[in-house]
């Protein structure tokens, strides 16, 4: 979470924190403050939905991870110098089982992968005769499919993290304008009030950009000025 949605959804806390203890009495003025509520509460939804997709993304991608750089490539290795051994018998076999490519991207590795063992599985009988254990395939089958589901979950995560980070900045924007709206009213009704008003100035006191100072231009220099040093 950027630093601005946090301290728009830190304001929002606030003034609803003020209405509660202000309440307005007013229908149109009440609903103003509801839907502030509404928005403050969806709002804190969203960050939990944040934390957890990035949290699965982590976890996920751990375990892709894991199963990529240990039982896959392990079993892979495993099929690759069976395959050589075996191409001297049928060499149109030879380079058609070769390990897929360490840098490319997760799903570049698993269509590599995937055409891999299905190469194999066509010559299944003579990589066991050539000392292919007869259940390595199914392993590689059983492998490739938690590494497909864990790199789906990866990607799944990601996206309702990315999901709730835009909700949430649009839910935060939103409520900003909610409060300007509310700013006019506690103006309104504190106008002959001046310690609630000030109290109200101090609850909203983030309301608004932040923009950098901006110094003066100091204009031209003056007719017969400083002189320059040599």
């Amino acid at each position: 979470m950027n630093a601005g949605v946090r301290r728009k959804l830190d304001l929002g806390a606030k003034v609803v924190e003020f209405t509660l203890a202000h309440p307005f009495t007013e229908p149109a003025s009440v609903a103003v403050a509801t839907r502030l509520e509404e928005k403050v509460a969806h709002g804190k939804e969203l960050v939990v939905q944040q934390r957890t997709g990035q949290l699965g993304a982590r976890s996920a991608n751990a375990r892709r991870n894991k199963i990529r750089f240990g039982a896959l490539m392990t079993l892979l290795r495993l099929l690759v110098r069976v395959a050589e051994v075996a191409a001297k018998e049928l060499p149109e076999l030879a380079g058609r089982i070769k390990l897929p490519p360490q840098d490319g991207s997760h799903q570049a590795f698993l269509a590599a992968a995937t055409m891999m063992v299905a190469e194999a599985a066509s010559h299944r009988e003579l990589l066991v005769k050539h000392g292919l254990a007869e259940s390595l395939l199914d392993d590689l089958d059983r492998a490739l499919a938690e590494y497909e589901a864990a790199a789906n979950g990866a990607l799944g995560a990601a996206r309702a993290r990315v999901t709730a980070r835009l909700e949430l900045k649009r839910v935060a924007t939103e409520m900003v304008e909610i409060i300007k709206i509310l700013d006019a009213l506690n103006r309104y009704r504190f106008r002959d009030e001046e310690q609630l008003l000030g109290a109200w100035l101090s609850a909203s006191n983030v309301l608004g950009p932040f923009r950098t100072a901006v110094k003066p231009d100091p204009g031209p220099p003056a007719q017969g000025g400083t002189k320059s040093v040599a």
